[in-house]
């Protein structure tokens, strides 16, 4: 068996242990669509990866991303969260001209949210997160 079908069989059995899921592949392109251009600096968690990815909304295709980062060619299913942070870096800082970190308008795009009906969303500190998965 190839190493790309074994990822693929260990990723499609941990989304089988989830207690539920809960975003299909019409509600997270309905939401990134709408959140495109009103969140920075969203942070990304796939169920196959310990790795947070730090990304903007990218292509969207009818059931996975584009060739581009996240996740290229990644299904939405494989989204476990998504984070909308409260603050993230200015686009324009780097290691000569650091710039003050920018905020999100956390208030406005959870209301855009709730106007796209019922999202498993949560409120923390850190931000607004999307969840895509319960765990036992």
């Amino acid at each position: 068996m190839s190493d790309i079908n074994e990822i693929q069989r260990r990723t499609d059995k941990k989304i089988s242990d989830a207690l539920s899921a809960l975003m299909s592949n019409a509600k997270w392109r309905k939401l990134l669509t709408e959140i495109d251009g009103k969140a920075f600096g969203l942070k990304w968690k796939f169920v196959n990866s310990d790795e947070i990815y730090t990304a903007q909304v990218p292509v969207l295709l009818e059931k996975t991303f584009g060739d581009c980062l996240p996740y290229p060619y990644g299904p939405y299913r494989e989204i476990e969260w998504l984070l909308i942070p409260m603050e993230y870096s200015h686009p324009n800082s780097d290691e000569y001209r650091p710039l003050a970190n920018k905020r999100n308008n956390l208030q406005f795009i959870r209301n855009v949210i709730d106007c796209l009906g019922q999202y498993p969303v949560e409120l923390s500190g850190e931000g607004l997160k999307i969840i895509g998965y319960k765990w036992l």
